[in-house]
């Protein structure tokens, strides 16, 4: 069978430009999906009220409208962690929010608010509605009776309605058990126009709506944020007591009713849990600049970056003379014979040693045998062992492909063996040595599991060389691993990529720059 040479050329090369082609789109979407979710959250958070809050509460005999500090990132609470500020058992945005800043009440005297000691006390509503205006992270308790403007401040919806239903929704069907809904299929829930649990992953038994009565705060207070949706439910139940409301509930499978939520807890109910997406702005400037606070739950990574340039700058002070030392005596001074090889082959064994080798080293080592401990240095020290050999090997290489007339030129001139080698050959071999050294530094950039072990993970901003630290590419490992929040997993991620894009950027500036003065 004869083979045509140019069709077997052309199938090679179609080959191989559609696996490039294949590993590009590959890389790109891995890359794109990562940066896009680095600046765009969704956000997934479970809650036990369903979603649009009043803008009225009742609170101690009395309705108020909760208003809160304009820059404070908040358009909903949840009435049961408004109590818990009310009473004084949370006191930072930090977990509500991700803000950093304290909570700071105001209100009027007089009013019978059964509130924490905490509280400010401004005189009347004008000047409770500019203190809150003007504070950083305070909210109000305005009398409704009493609100005639707000300043510049935002009312905050209070979401106070639970899904209570009967017990027969919650039992398990085809091994499973329907806990919670999505958002988006409350209001459809309520109109009845999902006829059966099975639609949303429960029980084959059809949805029967009870309506509590007219008169019942929550049914107004539901027709209101809905639209009227409860005068306009199928498959429904109206009552007209709230005795009769709950006694319905309790009798009727498949049965689904909007419940305040302090009954859920007086009646021992069951309730579905209300699943929400919330979308919007990841990465931000403020996550750029501020510190992290409370394990990276709040704040952004500043301190980090900086200890992450800081790493950088010292692996290079390390590495860069070692590595190109060892290159340019393999490559002019060392003799061929086994001792060459012996030397040569370690530095690619060790090139190839997987980094949790190093980390272990570098914990016993450097951290335990020189008493270093776990901080900037021995994480710096365990990281430029790691990438040393990668930096020998390509630089090596650089200088074994500068002609040797370069070289012997210089020579002929009068200069000596290390001059000629020092001003001649390392120069014209540059690209090639920067480009080993920046593919040395991406590699310590993305390392994890051999900083772990040697650099601690204190997010502060490194004070000494013997202090923990924390890099880019650790946090980003303790975000998603500890489940502090995938969001901010994300923007650091992107961040990272965004640092050894620069780096790149930088190592083709300078390749071109040095290509273009030998070429003048």
């Amino acid at each position: 069978m004869v083979v045509n040479k140019k069709v077997l050329d052309r199938t090679i090369q179609g080959f191989i430009l559609g696996a490039s082609i294949l590993t590009m789109t590959i890389l790109l979407i891995i890359v794109g999906y990562t940066v896009y979710r680095g600046i765009y959250s969704n956000t997934i958070s479970k809650w036990d009220v369903i979603p649009k809050g009043e803008v009225k509460v009742e609170l101690d005999g009395r309705e108020y409208f909760i208003i809160a500090n304009s820059k404070l990132k908040l358009k909903e609470l949840a009435i049961g962690t408004l109590l818990d500020i009310k009473r004084g058992r949370c006191r930072d945005w930090g977990l509500i929010t991700g803000q950093d800043s304290k909570i700071k009440m105001f209100t009027i005297p007089h009013l019978g608010l059964d509130i924490s000691k905490s509280v400010n006390y401004e005189e009347d509503e004008a000047t409770l509605i500019d203190m809150v205006s003007k504070t950083l992270g305070a909210i109000g308790f305005l009398p409704v009776e009493n609100a005639e403007y707000f300043g510049d401040t935002n009312i905050i919806g209070i979401r106070r309605t639970v899904l209570a239903v009967n017990s027969t929704v919650l039992k398990q069907f085809n091994n499973k058990k329907l806990k919670s809904i999505d958002s988006g299929k409350v209001e459809s829930l309520l109109k009845g126009q999902i006829s059966s649990w099975a639609e949303l992953g429960g029980p084959n038994i059809p949805v029967r709506i009870i309506i509590p009565p007219v008169m019942d705060p929550i049914f107004n207070g539901v027709n209101n944020q809905y639209s009227g949706v409860l005068y306009r439910s199928v498959n429904s139940i109206h009552t007209s007591s709230i005795k009769e409301f709950y006694r319905i509930l309790s009798i009727t499978d498949g049965g689904v009713a909007p419940v305040d939520y302090r009954d859920i807890q007086r009646k021992h109910l069951d309730f579905l849990s209300i699943i929400q997406h919330d979308k919007g702005r990841n990465l931000t400037l403020d996550y750029i600049i501020q510190p992290p606070k409370k394990s990276g739950r709040v704040g952004g990574v500043s301190t980090i970056i900086l200890n992450t340039i800081i790493m950088i700058l010292m692996t290079i002070i390390f590495t860069v003379p070692l590595g190109l030392g060892a290159a340019i005596y393999l490559t002019n001074y060392s003799k061929p014979g086994k001792l060459s090889q012996i030397i040569r082959g370690g530095i690619e064994t060790l090139a190839g040693v997987p980094s949790i080798i190093f980390g272990l080293f570098g914990f016993i080592f450097f951290v335990e045998t020189l008493k270093l401990g776990a901080g900037l240095l021995s994480g710096t020290l365990t990281i430029s062992l790691m990438i040393l050999p990668t930096i020998i090997r390509t630089s090596e290489e650089a200088l074994k492909t500068v002609p040797e007339e370069f070289y012997l030129g210089s020579l002929a001139l009068g200069a000596s063996k290390w001059q000629s080698i020092s001003r001649v050959v390392v120069p014209a071999a540059s690209p090639g040595i920067i480009s080993g050294i920046i593919l040395g530094l991406g590699r310590s950039i993305g390392e994890t599991a051999a900083l772990l072990f040697t650099m601690g993970s204190d997010y502060r901003l490194v004070t000494n060389l013997t202090s923990p630290a924390r890099v880019l590419s650790v946090h980003l490992y303790l975000l998603v691993k500890e489940g502090i929040s995938f969001e901010k997993g994300f923007a650091t991620a992107t961040i990272l990529i965004v640092v050894i894009l620069i780096m790149n950027l930088t190592t083709t500036f300078l390749i071109s720059r040095i290509g273009g003065a030998k070429d003048k």
